[in-house]
């Protein structure tokens, strides 16, 4: 059987459960995933190459150490982050590849996010990734400029809380990525609108309005609600100013990223998932937000109950539904939640084990006496209409044979 019928065998007998009581079921069997695909012989999530497997080791690390459910997960995230910290991967890799993995930018963000950064080999690797910057933006790291600047940035934030982000970046340079990120979001347009402007730009604007709108359409490097929403999150976390217009653009981006999404190949869902975060997080009191989440939720449900969905799903796919559902619940009610489903569920498991055994051993006790009856003879008297018999009888176990 595979992980994908596990998943739907699973959930597919809370069709008529509440919503809140199937979203802490589907939260702890992908805890229970997380943990049956942890490689105990290496300590990572082991994936198709050397780079999914830091890419999928970085994803499970940050939720099972989120949620913090019992000891042997967090064993688990500890060895991970000793394999992030020493990359085992190292010598069995080509000297570009060797480079990309030391740089790889989540494997800063995880080991910042579990307070692990006092390693001299990776405050090294992190120092040459932050050398990589021109005008507060990472280059040439990944295939996204403004997602590896994000992530530089929430692993910056990640060392501000614990105090030691200024040894390892001065606030010069923090506030350069910062700034840098937030003019990314300030001049940020939807596709649409940034086609008509290029196609014609002087219409309606005077010539300095129409440099503006220019630098504007054409400055943000922005592609994608993945990293749009990122960067509105680390913008809202930071407390940067926005305009209450830009904010709303964005939202309305963000909300028409999950409606119209392609249910049917689910090839967007990954950016669906990262705009629901944001919202989830920042967007509580919208509530065309919350109901574009609440919609996403519930195909989210069915896909779990349906093999087929889930076989075309990535590894991080699952990471970002927990992140998810994290988000939308709150970590401490999503922990208690799935530890009360595990108690319910393993109270279940033992009544049926001990109806089990007493159905067995009921049968083994009729296969095994003998009775023989004496001559059953109807009593009469008293004041009732029942039928009452004396029936004389006698029982023995045979022995084998």
């Amino acid at each position: 059987m595979g992980v994908e019928d596990v998943f739907s065998s699973a959930l597919r007998d809370l069709e008529d459960t509440a919503d809140e009581e199937v979203d802490a079921a589907l939260a702890g069997q992908i805890h229970l995933y997380l943990r049956g695909t942890f490689d105990t012989d290496t300590g990572c999530w082991r994936g198709r190459d050397e780079h999914d497997t830091l890419r999928r080791t970085c994803h499970a690390v940050e939720v099972l150490h989120h949620l913090r459910l019992d000891a042997d997960s967090a064993a688990m995230v500890r060895d991970a982050g000793n394999w992030l910290i020493n990359l085992p991967i190292h010598d069995h890799l080509a000297h570009g590849e060797r480079a990309r993995a030391e740089l790889y930018p989540s494997r800063f963000k995880t080991l910042a996010y579990l307070g692990r950064f006092e390693d001299e080999l990776v405050r090294r690797d992190f120092a040459e990734l932050l050398r990589q910057s021109i005008d507060g933006m990472v280059r040439g790291v990944t295939e996204s400029d403004v997602l590896t600047t994000c992530i530089v940035m929430d692993t910056l934030l990640s060392l501000d809380a614990t105090g030691i982000r200024e040894e390892i970046c001065p606030d010069e340079r923090f506030a350069v990525i910062g700034r840098a990120l937030a003019q990314q979001l300030r001049l940020w347009r939807p596709q649409g609108e940034q086609l008509r402007a290029r196609r014609n730009p002087h219409a309606a604007m005077s010539s300095t309005l129409v440099r503006t709108r220019r630098r504007a359409v054409t400055g943000s490097e922005i592609t994608n609600a993945r990293d749009l929403s990122y960067t509105l999150g680390l913008a809202l976390q930071q407390g940067v100013t926005l305009a209450s217009r830009q904010v709303a653009l964005i939202t309305e981006h963000l909300i028409a990223t999950i409606d119209q999404r392609d249910r049917i190949r689910g090839s967007d869902l990954a950016h669906a998932l990262y705009a629901a975060l944001q919202l989830a997080e920042h967007f509580r009191e919208d509530e065309r937000a919350q109901r574009a989440l609440s919609g996403l939720l519930a195909d989210i449900r069915a896909a779990y109950v349906s093999p087929d969905a889930l076989r075309r799903w990535e590894f991080s796919h699952h990471t970002q539904v927990m992140r998810l559902l994290d988000a939308h619940y709150g970590a401490s009610t999503l922990t208690q939640r799935i530890v009360a489903r595990f108690l319910r569920t393993a109270e279940r498991s033992r009544e049926s084990v001990q109806d089990t055994l007493a159905t067995e051993l009921r049968h083994v006790i009729q296969e095994r006496i003998e009775i023989e009856l004496g001559d059953v003879i109807e009593l009469s008297g008293g004041f009732t209409s029942d039928h009452i018999y004396r029936v004389p009888f006698i029982y023995w176990y045979p022995l084998p044979g």
